[in-house]
Formats: structure tokens, sequence, C-alpha cells
């Protein structure tokens, strides 16, 4: 999430492998936890934590995205989860600044580990394609999250309305490629995920979803595909659902001005925001995408194996 320097770019990696490690078994992925500037005050509950994130990840994509992860846990005065980033390497290494006195309910409120680890699924673009990273892992953070009973979805949907709105288009805008605002590489590219998703559910008649598309470009990362472009990558993803959504929404979003018109598609979701929260209008014409993208296809879902550290 957050960019650090060339020097940190160059340091982290090479610190990363010999500091002693817990090892955390995650869906059988190794997380193997280092902690730096000393322990956090709640060792159960940062364990509990890395858990609940690394469950979320593996049962969006079906598995976890990398056999082996090495998180680096900074410990940081204060409480809650502060920043991470993700760094492109084997094994994959994600680093998090933790406030050291972060306790159960700091750690429940976080979505930033969760952000990472879904980056580790993904393999590195040029820079002027880096919101389809972020967005990408911004939109599937909060799916995932809602799909394990993280998140309610009335949680979602209003995060979704409420922000959404910073990633559109200014006047003279040319598109996602060419604009690098911060609400446009993380919303900007968050509403390019849900869109996708909607329309690779229209078309396939709720048969499948961005999950899909995703699990296939997983799957050629895991074959040695590592730093690939955006193009490219989208027609992996749409060979795997037999659509051309992903590089029709490129060309619409990411390389030309403008896009779908925000405030439309979610009259056609059948959300919106009330002074209580979220309505849902349940006669709307995407309605039954909205649901499906809500409880995904749990009949695909693998039994979650725990958490064991050694």
């Amino acid at each position: 999430m957050k960019k650090l320097g060339l020097l940190a770019l160059l340091v982290w990696p090479a610190l990363a492998a010999s500091s002693p490690a817990q090892v955390l078994c995650v869906d059988g992925a190794e997380i193997r936890v280092h902690h730096e500037d000393g322990a956090l005050s709640h060792l159960a509950a940062a364990k509990a934590w890395i858990g609940r994130a690394g469950r979320a990840v593996s049962r969006y994509y079906g598995h976890f995205p990398v056999p082996v992860m090495d998180l680096r846990l900074v410990a940081v005065p204060g409480r809650g989860v502060e920043s991470g980033t993700q760094f492109h390497r084997r094994p994959p290494l994600v680093r998090v600044l933790v406030g050291r006195d972060t306790d159960r309910a700091g750690f429940r409120d976080d979505w930033v580990l969760v952000h990472e680890m879904v980056h580790t699924a993904f393999p590195a673009l040029p820079r002027g394609q880096r919101w389809l990273e972020e967005g990408l892992a911004v939109y599937v953070e909060s799916i995932a999250r809602m799909r394990d009973g993280e998140l309610s979805a009335d949680h979602v949907w209003s995060e979704f309305l409420g922000r959404m709105p910073a990633g559109t288009p200014r006047p003279g805008d040319r598109g996602l490629d060419h604009d690098h605002r911060w609400a446009r590489i993380y919303w900007g590219g968050a509403f390019f995920a849900l869109v996708a998703d909607v329309r690779i559910r229209r078309r396939t008649r709720d048969r499948l979803g961005l999950e899909d598309a995703l699990r296939a470009i997983l799957r050629a990362k895991e074959a040695g595909t590592r730093r690939a472009d955006a193009r490219r990558v989208l027609q992996l993803g749409d060979e795997a659902t037999g659509t051309r959504v992903l590089i029709e929404l490129y060309e619409q979003m990411a390389l030309n001005p403008g896009g779908p018109d925000l405030p439309a598609f979610f009259r056609n979701l059948g959300v919106s925001t009330t002074h209580g929260g979220v309505r849902y209008d349940g006669h709307a014409p995407l309605a039954a995408e909205r649901r499906a993208i809500e409880a995904g296809d749990v009949r695909r879902l693998k039994r979650s194996r725990g958490v064991i550290s050694r």
C-alpha cells in the first residue's frame, strides 16, 4: 500500500530473511512472521489477526496465493495498524507497521494486511498501471472480508458508495493509465474491479465472477509470469471467463476519458445511501449480480485447515 524509497526497497527484502521467525500455517501456506523493534504487547491477538487475514484471502482465491510469505511486523508507538507494503520477491515480503499496544479490537478493524496479501496474487505491472494492482487489492480486500464474515454487506456498500466517487475522472482526464492521483489509483481502480465483476457475472449468467479471472491470473503468475503488461494480464482473465469484459473495460476506463456512469451503476445494483445506512432495491436490474458478489460461490470453497504455529 504505502510505497517506500529506493533504499528501503533494496534493504528490507535482504533483512527479512535474517531475523528469527515464527511460522504460521494458513490453509497449507507458511507465513513466516518476523518482529522488528521488539514484540507486540498482544501476541495472541496478532496471531489471530494474521490467521483471519490469511483465511479471507485463501477463501477468495481458493487457496493462499503463495506457498511461503515473509511477514515483517514493525512495532511502533501507539495502537492500530498504520500502513503496509508488499515487495515482489520470492518469497513475497509484506511489511506492516503495527502499534505496539494494538489489542484484539484494534486488529479486528484492520484492512491493511488483507490488502497486502492480495498483492501477492497479482504480477507486478509498469508504474503507470499501478491503479490496476491497487484498485484490485482495495476491491478484493473488501469482498473477501465480507464473505468471511469480517465485514457486513452494509459496511462494504457504504464504503463503495462513499469513496468511489472520489476516483471518478476530472475534466481533461485521459484515462486511468494517465491519471496518477491517489483517489484515481485506489478508488478509480476499485470501481473498475466492481464493474468488471458485475459484467462478468451478467455475461456468464452468474456462473463466473471476477475471482475466476483473478484465479487464472494467479495460476499464470505461479507458472512464472511475474512482470507483465496490464493488457496481457487481463487477457488471461478474459480467457478464463470466456468473455472480453476486462479488455473492453480496460480500453474504456484506462485508455480513454470517462467510463461507466457511477451513480447510474449503483442505482442499477440497487444500493443507495440513507440517513440510517444503506437501502437495497431487490428489483433493480443488477440486484442478482450484487447478491452473487456478496455471497460468492460456496460450493467451490475449500474447507479451512486452520492456523498452526511452530
